[in-house]
């Protein structure tokens, strides 16, 4: 962990310019300090001071034991930025020592206030993350405090999704809460994917990997360490696989990717066969495939007419990894996930696999294999197969009570493997949101918890509370409102502080959870499921 000074120092230490002029206390120190303050205290500026020995440590560290002030000379509001993406290489050379050390110092400043009260605000501890990043990905190295923070947020979401929905289907609403709460790392290894000029991308594995260094092939701790958060995804693949597969379709791995549009690539550690589905509030952004690629020769000489575009946000596809797809680029929020098996699928230790299938993850026998790539021809219309699966419950949708597997706003959407369907018209919106608020506004005589919510019914927050800040925040924050005025008009800040529409799902969830009661005339609607917890959250 860091060595920390007071935010006194660092206020006033942070505004020094390599001029300010400085004096010293006589010299209070002891062993070897006594020694190097006895020569830096006779500096007149800064910039002597560091080059008579002081560290730069030592400037906050003097000042906070009251043997440095500033006496005169120049200041400065902050040290200038010299991030990549805010100075040249060039700017950087010409800086004197002074900027160099107290820019570096204050990013490190900054950078640990955020974390730390990131850590303060989601109740864990330092010594948490320390005892958490024992254990690491071979190759993932260490979870930041903000990336483990996400994961656990993301592994706690998915446990409650999991509990209260019993027998329901795992919504594509249920995957996007804990997908939007994810912490993603800045994946510098996927240099065969990113967009020209991206440095990284926010792109994870879970399951199984094969290390690049060598042929070892391992589960990836974060699949340990969150288990539920597979669980939700695998079980959410598994109850959408189309009824005309004669077995479940095998899989090691679970490719997950957030906000980027990947170039013109071909897997590098594939099988092939693999299923993909794209989540989120985004415009644009389908998938480009070529079916009839043997897979061999430049990516460049692939052309145009050979290609097929689908929307994987409303559609669930099958396709060869191996062969040539890029995605087009997208406004929004986007995610997706690729089901795929790596090459090494049956050379995973005992152990290892037993773990992954723990998680939900069907990893592969020979004859699961052998199935999984007879479903795929080698070229043309049998090269990829695709099933209408339109999205459930996006950011910002309000869904009506009646069903829960209801198209993207409220749009009926027909698809066929070479057809992709449009967006929806700013006409088709409005009468969509018109519609759910009529939903809304009807009275039934009785409350059903389950399902029904009176668009004039009062909702209250109880003294039940939650793991999750940001929850108890948005539950605090609904007291007094009506379900109309929720669901269509309010908003709250989630784990990342990302504003995001309150939805019916939402309400669903804190009801169930006894969080939030609902109340219309001198009946109340306790926060308690009756039977099954409604569809979605």
């Amino acid at each position: 962990m860091p060595v920390t000074y007071c935010d006194e120092a660092y206020n006033e230490v942070m505004t020094w310019t390599e001029k300010t002029k400085i004096a010293y206390a006589p010299n209070r120190k002891s062993g070897k300090s006594f020694h190097r303050y006895g020569k830096y205290m006779k500096a007149k500026t800064v910039g002597e001071a560091l080059t008579l020995g002081s560290y730069p440590l030592d400037l906050l560290f003097d000042y906070e034991k009251r043997l440095l002030k500033a006496t005169g000379g120049p200041k400065r509001k902050q040290p200038p930025d010299t991030s990549a993406e805010a100075m040249s290489k060039e700017e950087r050379k010409k800086l004197c020592r002074t900027d160099i050390v107290l820019a570096s110092m204050y990013a490190k400043w900054q950078m640990w206030k955020h974390t730390f009260k990131a850590l303060d605000e989601h109740g864990m501890t330092r010594e948490q993350l320390k005892q958490m990043n024992k254990d690491q990905d071979p190759e993932g190295g260490k979870d930041s405090i903000v990336v483990a923070i996400g994961r656990r947020e993301a592994q706690q979401k998915a446990k409650e999704i999991l509990a209260a929905a019993g027998s329901r289907k795992i919504t594509d609403y249920d995957v996007l809460e804990c997908l939007r709460l994810w912490g993603f790392k800045e994946n510098t290894n996927r240099g065969n994917v990113m967009p020209e000029g991206a440095k990284f991308v926010h792109s994870d594995t879970v399951g199984l990997i094969k290390m690049s260094t060598c042929e070892r092939t391992l589960l990836t701790v974060g699949t340990k360490r969150y288990p539920e958060f597979t669980q939700l995804i695998t079980r959410w693949l598994r109850e959408r696989l189309p009824s005309e597969l004669k077995q479940e379709f095998a899989y090691t791995s679970i490719n997950i990717n957030k906000n980027y549009a990947g170039k013109l690539h071909r897997d590098g550690n594939n099988v092939g066969p693999s299923f993909i589905k794209a989540f989120g509030d985004f415009t644009n952004g389908e998938l480009n495939y070529w079916p009839s690629d043997s897979g061999k020769g430049e990516l460049e000489s692939l052309k145009d007419k050979d290609k097929v575009k689908l929307n994987i946000r409303d559609n669930l596809m099958l396709f060869d990894g191996n062969r040539g797809h890029f995605v087009d680029p997208f406004k929004g929020e986007r995610y997706s996930l690729v089901f795929f098996s790596i090459r090494t699928w049956n050379k995973a230790p005992k152990a290892e696999a037993d773990a992954a299938r723990k998680c939900g993850i069907p990893v592969p026998t020979a004859k699961s294999m052998a199935y999984a790539q007879s479903l795929l021809g080698p070229s043309g219309k049998s090269g990829y197969q695709v099933w209408p699966s339109p999205q459930q419950g996006s950011k910002g949708q309000k869904k009506s009570t009646a069903c829960d597997e209801t198209p993207r706003r409220g749009t009926k959407r027909t698809a066929s493997p070479s057809l992709t369907p449009s967006p929806p018209s700013a006409k088709q919106k409005k009468t969509a949101t018109s519609e759910k608020v009529a939903v809304l506004e009807e009275t039934p005589k009785k409350i059903n918890v389950a399902s029904d919510f009176p668009g004039t019914a009062l909702l209250h927050c109880t003294e039940k509370g939650s793991k999750s800040e940001y929850i108890q925040k948005r539950c605090a924050a609904l007291e007094g409102k009506t379900v109309q005025d929720a669901v269509n008009k309010f908003q709250y800040s989630n784990a990342q502080g990302t504003k995001q529409s309150y939805t019916l799902s939402d309400l669903r969830y804190d009801v169930a959870a006894g969080r939030i009661t609902v109340a219309t005339g001198n009946s109340k609607a306790k926060g308690k499921a009756k039977g099954k917890t409604g569809r979605g959250r």
